[in-house]
Parts: structure tokens; C-alpha cells; sequence
């Protein structure tokens, strides 16, 4: 049988890649601020990882398709993308630049990854807001608006999507990344945090060698006491 040869035409398409497996992760739902309460506590769930996960330090592979410069900067360091440009580019950078994919409505996330890395992922609107003054956004839109009253009646106002630099963004393996910048109502990426086992294992562990050290002071501190009975019973004799 003879193979279609249209099926051969133009470059290679790029690598494919198996999908994603579902393992799970522990995540940690704290309060809002203005809503805590003392009696408020942290909920642990298990959700489901069938995205994949974004650390701090990771690099994503970012083109630019906008029709200027763009520059993403983090830790005194920058990368400038022409209009076309493509650059691996490090995943704070690009959190700071377009919205932090992992943030959730109505909920702060904290998380501790398995390298000793810790933080707070603040709700998806606070993000929205440090986007907004970043950019300059008037009267907090999303999409562009006319003024239909008032003494700016007619005038165009640019909203968020507009004005944030489009790029298109995906993991070194070829995933595609959204940013809030570009969907304020896109689903969260999952967290990476340490799971349950391994907190309470260590939390045993600190309990035991804590015992421990108790243990052996009661006994240090018996042994203490004996001497001074001792010292004590002899001083006794003498004075008899």
C-alpha cells in the first residue's frame, strides 16, 4: 500500500510526548487575610497533578508575537525578546510580567517544595491588581472599553489584555503555559509541596529525638539528686 505522500510535505512536526501521568499533590488552602479568624485553620487537600508542575527557578521556553520588545527581568537579571524572538526565560520573570498561573480565586496557597523551598501564592483578584497598577490599567478592565458618559465620553480605554506583551509561552517539554494577563478566569496550575507523610515524618522525628533528649536529662538529674542524698546522709553522720 502506497503511503500518501501529503502526509510528507513541509518540515517535521515537532516531538510528541506521552500524556501526562496523575499523580497527586498535598496543597494547603490558607484564609484571606481580612477573613482569618482564630479558630481559621490550614486545610490540606489532595488534588489531582494533570497539568504540569511550575517551580521557582524553572525556565520556560517564551516567543515573543507582539510587534515591540519585550524584557523580563527577575533577580538583576534581564532577557530581551524581539518581534519574533524566542528565548528560554526563567518562570519568575514571567510571573512578574504576566500573573503567577498557579494563583486561585478566593484562596492563598502555601507550599513547600521536596528542595527546601517554601512561599505563599496569593489569590488570583490581588494578583490581577498588582497587574493592573503594573501596566497602568484605569478603572481595573480586563477588555477595552469606550466611555459612553461623562467628560471622556468617546475615549478608548485600553484594559489588561490589551496592554500586557503577547507571547507565547510553554514548558522546555513543549507544554503550553496561559497567564492571567491573558485569561484572568483560566484554571490554576498545580503546586509543588511535600507531602503529608513526609511533614508528619519529620514532625515524628523531631518528637522522638525530643524524647530523647528529655529522657536522658531526667536521668542526669536523678543521678544528681542521689549524689546530693548521699552527700547529704554523710554530712549527717559526721555531725552525729
Amino acid at each position: 500500500m502506497a503511503a500518501d505522500p501529503s502526509r510528507f510535505d513541509g518540515p517535521l512536526s515537532g516531538p510528541e510526548f506521552a500524556p501526562p501521568a496523575f499523580p497527586t499533590v498535598d496543597v494547603t488552602t490558607m484564609p484571606r487575610p481580612g477573613d482569618a479568624q482564630p479558630d481559621d485553620r490550614h486545610i490540606t487537600a489532595t488534588v489531582r497533578k494533570d497539568k504540569p508542575f511550575l517551580m521557582d527557578d524553572d525556565f520556560l521556553w517564551v516567543q515573543n508575537i507582539d510587534t515591540m520588545p519585550v524584557e523580563f527581568a527577575w533577580n538583576r537579571k534581564r532577557w530581551v525578546l524581539q518581534p519574533g524572538e524566542a528565548k528560554a526565560v526563567i518562570f519568575q520573570a514571567v510571573v512578574n510580567k504576566l500573573g503567577d498561573p498557579r494563583t486561585m480565586d478566593d484562596q492563598q496557597i502555601r507550599f513547600q517544595d521536596d528542595h527546601g523551598g517554601r512561599g505563599i501564592i496569593l489569590e488570583r483578584y490581588t494578583e490581577l491588581k498588582r497587574l493592573f497598577a503594573m501596566y497602568g490599567v484605569e478603572m481595573e478592565t480586563l477588555n477595552d472599553v469606550t466611555i459612553k458618559e461623562g467628560p471622556r465620553k468617546g475615549e478608548l480605554v485600553k484594559g489588561l489584555h490589551s496592554l500586557a506583551p503577547k507571547c507565547q509561552i510553554a514548558t522546555l517539554e513543549g507544554y503550553p503555559i496561559q497567564f492571567p494577563a491573558y485569561d484572568h478566569d483560566m484554571l490554576p496550575f498545580p503546586i509543588v509541596s511535600t507531602t503529608a507523610k513526609s511533614i508528619n515524618s519529620d514532625v515524628s522525628r523531631a518528637l522522638d529525638e525530643l524524647q530523647a533528649e528529655n529522657t536522658d536529662a531526667n536521668r542526669r538529674i536523678s543521678e544528681l539528686e542521689s549524689r546530693i542524698d548521699r552527700l547529704l546522709q554523710a554530712q549527717q553522720g559526721i555531725e552525729a
